[in-house]
């Protein structure tokens, strides 16, 4: 165990040999940071992780893309897609419609609409 803290190849063999642990170990450490030094320093509350394990390095690293609920930009966006899913909604509820009105008003044209989607 002392062999891992002091020599970089047996670090480096180990790394490769519990990648899980290192990948879980890695993540704990990396969202902690997040939280404990990112939020309460830059008040950044809307962050997206990624942990990536590098073989041939031996290594993990992360890529993070972040932002404040608090920003009026995000809130503009958030207030976007909400206003785009819902109008996709209503449009995907007019496309429902018009295939049970078009293709299952009767029992022969459920059986050809099934034929075409199957």
């Amino acid at each position: 165990m002392e062999e891992i803290l002091t020599d970089d190849s047996a670090f480096s063999k180990a790394a490769q040999t519990y990648k899980t642990v290192v990948t879980h170990y890695f993540s704990v450490k990396l969202e902690l940071w997040y939280n404990i030094v990112l939020h309460n320093v830059t008040g950044l509350d809307l962050v997206n992780l990624v942990s990536k394990f590098a073989s041939s390095r031996g290594a993990i690293h992360g890529h993070a893309s972040g932002g404040s609920s608090s920003n009026n930009c995000t809130k503009e966006i958030t207030a976007t897609l909400h206003d785009l899913a819902w109008n996709l909604h209503l449009a995907l509820e007019e496309v429902d419609q018009y295939i049970i009105d078009t293709w299952l008003s009767d029992s022969e044209n459920v059986q050809g609409f099934l034929g075409a989607v199957l």
